[in-house]
């Protein structure tokens, strides 16, 4: 699945993007009210690299079009509803 803007893609993570991931999602300012944190990089890793499964859920990147392709932040979808 991959979603394109104009200014950013959301799309599956790459390994690439574990460390930042795993930064922002492990600052306990930042993430005070989300249940997704405080999980070693390997473990983080385990969750984001698996194959897209909407109907269990899968946790998105969401990248800058630019050169950079940073990464922005991300989202999680589940579809709702039966198969």
């Amino acid at each position: 699945m991959q979603i394109k803007t104009d200014n950013f893609t959301i799309r599956p993570f790459t390994e690439q993007e574990i460390p930042a991931f795993t930064k922002y999602h492990n600052d306990l300012t930042w993430m005070k009210y989300q249940g997704f944190k405080g999980l070693s990089a390997e473990t983080f890793a385990q969750e984001l690299l698996q194959p897209v499964d909407l109907y269990e859920g899968h946790q998105f990147a969401v990248v800058s079009n630019d050169n950079s392709q940073a990464l922005l932040g991300d989202i999680y979808v589940q579809r709702d509803g039966q198969k």
